[in-house]
């Protein structure tokens, strides 16, 4: 299951300054929304789990879509009124808040992230190294002679990466372990792939 981070606001300002502060917490991609047509559909919000920064007028929808799935709101206020209604048991944040609130709901949604988030840290060791020897451009048979196991391990191994991270190309997963400094681009031999 996926997480992602929503920033729902009219204001491109608001938008985009809340994102910022918030991708110095968050290393994933926040996604910035203006309006409900935007809105992820209730298959996706039941897929992922979101953590939705929304404005007060907005909230309300939100938390319809959201009613059976693993969607959290965060209200963005302008004041420090509360929320009252349906939406005083929401967070806020307030445009004037310190940046160690936002760091909290943020951390908290972190440690709230369902286990089976495929990442870097998902791989064995032994993962990671057949990783490293694919996206270097290494055979199945060369990635067996040079780690001493047999070419059924090596493709059970690749079978395991590619469900765990959920990328099946080689350029993919190449992608993937330049990103997560698995490998060096330099590392790379081009004549393999061609």
């Amino acid at each position: 299951m996926t997480s992602r981070i929503i920033v729902l606001h009219q204001s491109e300002i608001v938008r985009k300054g809340l994102a910022s502060m918030i991708s110095t917490l968050w290393k994933k991609e926040i996604v910035q929304i203006s309006d409900m047509n935007q809105f992820p559909d209730r298959d996706l919000c039941m897929k992922c789990n979101l953590l939705v920064f929304v404005e007060t007028s907005l909230a309300e929808e939100v938390l319809i879509l959201a009613e059976d799935s693993k969607v959290e709101a965060v209200l963005i206020t302008a004041n420090n009124h509360p929320a009252t209604g349906d939406l005083d048991s929401l967070r806020c944040v307030n445009l004037y808040s310190d940046i160690s609130l936002l760091k909290g709901i943020v951390d908290d949604f972190i440690k709230n992230e369902p286990e089976s988030t495929a990442g870097e840290n998902d791989l064995t060791q032994r993962e990671k190294e057949i990783l490293r020897l694919v996206a270097m451009g290494y055979s199945n048979k060369e990635i067996a002679d040079s780690l001493f196991i047999s070419i059924h391990t090596v493709i059970t191994h690749r079978k395991n990466i590619t469900g765990k991270l959920g990328i099946k190309s080689i350029s993919g997963l190449t992608v993937y372990a330049i990103i997560n400094r698995l490998i060096d681009p330099g590392q790379i031999d081009l004549e393999k792939f061609i």
